[in-house]
């Protein structure tokens, strides 16, 4: 069997997600493939995490993909979430996750009163609402006259491919999207039923080219499929999957075959790679065995008490710290775990300067906090600014 060092396994994974200093790009819709997706349940993360990851990043070029030029697009796949995709991979994405999603939608129909005969009147009445435009939830309730639940019906159709989630409205933290009818605003992607199978067998590749070596518990809890179906899509891969080992850490590890040499061959990292990533970040969110990045003791900082992660300042893929962007007063906090050295502490501080001009559009004051809260003593949500109160 296949053994690494774990600096050749984190250099490895670090380039695939393109978080070291010689494998970033400018190219967004390549980027959003390489790392399997951007996490799109949030306003600012899927910026941010492309800030980390690009030379030269600006927020109208991820617009463009997205509305203009429709090479990407937003759709609830892996772990019931948001995420944005690159278009072969959204399709292999909405049939692996599909019967999930969809269920789930339809029991949350329920719990809404909303009753089956009802919201496919609804439905039918939606689809010919959106014929050559796309509107809000608020405009297609007013349209409807109606006081159900118009956002939980429109989840449900999206989950069915039937609508995407298109723009964006602008002017507060939430996301308030636009919707359109998928066929027309994708006039050239034929979301045809694929085998749940191979579909699942398509996202769990592109999770091992972006993530391998990982365990197959990280597979089946990153794509949500479960240890069951992510096993069958595993058994039907034997021929493109290898079994490998990584030093000082338990589990058997799961690679691409293609991807091995490659592992084997990874330069040492430029040091030292400083990256200030956004909550739910792709790569924090890709592996259910956080020891590969993260402390035990320090975990309660990182993750709340349902999972969520918060935002992390990483050094050579490790997580040493919390950051915190408090906009409105143009003011970045960065919390260490523990001491590190100037040249870390100057390499966290000029890469904050740089999330604070892109999101205030100014320089930002830089605060250090010598104290944090553990997250699963904050209320709910605290995960979107964990550093307010220190």
């Amino acid at each position: 069997m296949h053994a690494f060092d774990p600096a050749q396994a984190d250099a490895h994974v670090l380039r695939r997600q393109q978080l070291a200093s010689d494998a970033k790009t400018d190219d967004v819709v390549q980027m959003v493939k390489d790392i399997s997706g951007l996490y799109a349940s949030s306003a600012t993360t899927p910026y941010l995490s492309l800030l980390a990851r690009t030379r030269q990043f600006k927020r109208e070029q991820l617009d463009e993909e997205l509305y203009v030029r429709r090479t990407l697009g937003r759709i609830r796949c892996m772990r019931k979430a948001l995420y944005i995709l690159p278009i072969d991979l959204l399709v292999a994405a909405h049939w692996a996750t599909r019967s999930l999603n969809v269920e789930a939608s339809r029991r949350y129909l329920e719990y809404r009163g909303v009753p089956r005969s009802i919201h496919e009147q609804l439905s039918r009445q939606i689809l010919d609402l959106l014929k050559g435009r796309e509107l809000s939830a608020n405009d297609i309730r007013h349209a409807l006259r109606t006081a159900l639940d118009v956002p939980a019906i429109l989840n449900f159709m999206c989950d069915q491919g039937l609508l995407i989630r298109s723009r964006v409205e602008r002017g507060g933290p939430d996301l308030n999207f636009c919707y359109a009818l998928f066929s027309e605003y994708f006039p050239r992607v034929r979301l045809e039923p694929m085998g749940e199978r191979e579909a699942a067998m398509h996202v769990v590749r592109q999770y091992l080219r972006s993530f391998g070596p990982a365990t197959e518990a990280d597979i089946a809890g990153w794509t949500g499929l479960g240890q069951v179906s992510a096993h069958i899509a595993l058994q039907h891969m034997r021929g493109e999957v290898i079994g490998v080992q990584i030093d000082q850490h338990l589990g058997n590890f799961l690679m691409l075959q293609t991807e091995v040499e490659t592992c084997r061959q990874a330069a040492p990292l430029p040091q030292p790679v400083v990256n200030l990533l956004p909550s739910h970040d792709p790569y924090l969110l890709g592996y259910q065995d956080r020891s590969r990045y993260l402390e035990a003791r320090y975990a309660d900082r990182v993750f709340d008490q349902t999972g969520h992660v918060t935002s992390t300042i990483v050094l050579n893929g490790h997580v040493i710290g919390v950051w915190d962007l408090i906009a409105e007063n143009c003011q970045v906090k960065l919390f260490l775990f523990r001491a590190a050295p100037d040249e870390v502490r100057a390499a966290v501080e000029s890469v904050a300067q740089q999330i604070g001009y892109f999101m205030c559009r100014d320089s930002v004051v830089i605060q250090w906090c010598t104290t944090m809260q553990p997250l699963t003593r904050q209320p709910p949500g605290s995960v979107a600014s964990p550093l307010r109160n220190s």
